[in-house]
């Protein structure tokens, strides 16, 4: 690991049955009814049992961050509801990066918790005060994040974490929803989602991560260092909606070319985007996804030199052409 101070955290489910009127974000129907009715709460406190289907009856403020704990460890699934998380944690301990997260996985190996996020009304959210400070949700070596459907929105990195959206050194699921409009200004900042494990970071259905504003990067985050990295779910393959910024750096945490993706089934690249706009995301004969140079046209007096991009090989050529 690098320089990466970050968590994430995992989240609950909730069946996708899109309206043609709702947002592309949220599930006609709840999981907790899909699932006798699940468990209303009040409380994230009221969150003790695992393999247990969780649906919000209200919004919720914190003043420091929730962690997501159970005995034993488990499955633990939670539907927003259309309400909205909210971390105002402006007394929260600045020392500490886990504090002012807004939820926290951030257990021991015999107490992994993998944590499903849904929301069924489109409007739910996991966000902070505009007075206050850190990352949305944070996921420790051991747990698991799933967002299904639901916003991670509108949180500022702290100085510490330096990290808006997720940060996770688990395993770590984007499968719907999206993460957006999160804020990492200071020099090292990650707006969107920094991903620091030895196992690819999974994306599939219509996830998006655009809009996050960072100094080092955007969207998500990666170290050309780092393999495996992403991969798309094989049961729920990216679809028409997603939207994933990507950016990649050196070892000197400049913004670099190359792999950016493992070996995928299909040719995924509409749906990645370079955070770089002097780079875009091409697809190789093997189907892994790579980020590279744009074309650059060079007119000089008759000639024109065109550098392009071979998207079956990753390469890079350069075609000479007269003008007439």
């Amino acid at each position: 690991m690098k320089r990466l101070n970050h968590v994430c955290l995992s989240l609950l489910t909730c069946v996708l049955m899109l309206s043609g009127t709702s947002s592309i974000f949220a599930a006609s129907t709840c999981i907790a009814d899909s699932h006798g009715g699940g468990t209303s709460i009040d409380s994230l406190n009221e969150i003790t049992q695992k393999d247990t289907y969780y649906c919000l009856n209200s919004d919720i403020t914190l003043t420091q961050a929730q962690s997501i704990s159970i005995a034993g460890g488990g499955n633990v699934y939670l539907c927003l509801h259309g309400h909205t998380i909210t971390n105002d944690n402006t007394t929260a301990d600045p020392t500490s990066a886990i504090s002012t997260a807004t939820l926290a996985l951030n257990n021991d190996e015999s107490n992994a918790v993998s944590l499903h996020i849904y929301d069924c009304k489109g409007e739910g959210k996991i966000t902070h005060t505009t007075s206050a400070k850190g990352v949305g949700v944070y996921v420790d070596s051991y747990d698991t994040f799933y967002l299904h459907s639901g916003a991670i929105t509108n949180n500022t990195a702290d100085s510490i974490l330096e990290v808006g959206g997720i940060m996770s050194y688990g395993h770590l699921y984007l499968l719907g929803g999206q993460i957006t409009n999160n804020k990492a200004p200071s020099e090292n900042g990650i707006g969107g989602v920094c991903f620091n494990n030895t196992t690819p970071l999974i994306v599939g259905g219509n996830i998006i991560v655009k809009n996050n504003i960072g100094t080092l990067a955007n969207n998500v985050y990666l170290e050309d260092e780092m393999s495996p990295l992403i991969q798309v779910d094989t049961s729920s393959p990216l679809t028409n909606g997603a939207y994933i910024g990507v950016t990649l750096v050196d070892e000197n945490y400049k913004s670099s070319t190359g792999n950016i993706s493992e070996v995928l089934g299909s040719d995924y690249h509409q749906y990645f985007f370079a955070d770089d706009t002097t780079l875009e995301v091409i697809n190789t004969s093997n189907n892994v996804l790579k980020l590279s140079k744009k074309a650059v046209i060079n007119n000089t007096s008759n000639t024109q030199t065109t550098h392009q991009n071979n998207v079956a090989t990753g390469d890079s050529q350069s075609i000479e052409c007269i003008i007439l």
